[in-house]
C-alpha cells in the first residue's frame, strides 16, 4: 500500500513514533496497518490538476444536489422559500403534535396502555408530515417557472 502525502509536521510526529515496530508479531503487523490507517487521515487533498476540468465558482461549493447552480434568481428564490417553509412548518407540526401527543398519553390512567400508544401516536405523526412535505413539492413544481 502506497503511503499518502503528508504535511511535513504530521509525517515527522508518526514517523518518529511509528518506527518502534516490530514486524514479526501480530500486534506489530496490527500496529503498522493502524499506522498507515492515520496517515491517510492526514493526507494531503489531491491537486486540482487530476479533476476533470475546470468548474464554475457555484460548482466548487457543497450545493445540495437539488439546488442546481445555474438557477435564475427567481427559481433560486423559490428553492429558498420552499426550504424554508418545510423548516419552519416541520418544526410547527411537529411542536402541535408533541403538544397533543403528550395530552392523550397523560390522559390514559394505564401504564401498559401507556406503553402501547407510544407508538401508534410517533407513526400517525409521519402522515400528516409526509402530506405536508409533499404540498409543499407540489407548490413549487407548480409555481416554478418551466424550463424549455
Amino acid at each position: 500500500m502506497r503511503e499518502p502525502e503528508l504535511s511535513p509536521i504530521f509525517r515527522r510526529v508518526l514517523l518518529d513514533r511509528g518506527s518502534v515496530l516490530c514486524h514479526h508479531s501480530k500486534k506489530g503487523a496490527d500496529k503498522l496497518i493502524m499506522r498507515q490507517k492515520i496517515l491517510s487521515w492526514f493526507a494531503l487533498p489531491l491537486s486540482q490538476a487530476e479533476s476533470a476540468g475546470p468548474r464554475s465558482l457555484a460548482e466548487r461549493f457543497a450545493i445540495p444536489h437539488n439546488f442546481p447552480p445555474n438557477l435564475s434568481l427567481p427559481e433560486a428564490m423559490i428553492r429558498v422559500a420552499a426550504a424554508m417553509a418545510r423548516i419552519l412548518l416541520g418544526s410547527s407540526l411537529f411542536a402541535v403534535w408533541g403538544v397533543f401527543s403528550a395530552r392523550v398519553w397523560s390522559s390514559i390512567p394505564s401504564y401498559f396502555w401507556r406503553t402501547a400508544a407510544i407508538l401508534p401516536l410517533a407513526l400517525l405523526f409521519l402522515i400528516p408530515f409526509t402530506a405536508l412535505m409533499a404540498g409543499i413539492s407540489a407548490m413549487v413544481r407548480a409555481i416554478s417557472p418551466k424550463h424549455r
